[in-house]
């Protein structure tokens, strides 16, 4: 059985959201989409209720994912292992 096939790429970290031009730290779970079009990704993002709630009026929102985004636990083993060049 290859793991890989069933292995989803989740990226989790902090970063930065972008709110009309407002710059907001925020934590982000982003699960990347298989097929990459139109979504490229869907999850989730933390931040204060005053943050959330700008978001509803919002006319230009992007996510700027930071350089500390991490793979989740299951990924980082499937990428050890494909580094190594063994299998799980």
């Amino acid at each position: 059985m290859d793991v890989h096939d069933e292995t989803t790429d989740d990226l989790i970290g902090e970063g930065t959201i972008i709110i009309d031009g407002r710059n907001e730290r925020v934590s982000y779970w982003l699960t990347v989409s298989p097929e990459g079009d139109p979504v490229l990704a869907e999850g989730s993002i933390s931040g204060s209720e005053r943050l959330i709630r700008s978001l509803i009026n919002a006319r230009n929102v992007k996510l700027a994912v930071g350089a500390t985004g991490r793979l989740s636990p299951s990924n980082a083993k499937a990428a050890q292992a494909k580094s190594s060049g063994s299998r799980l």
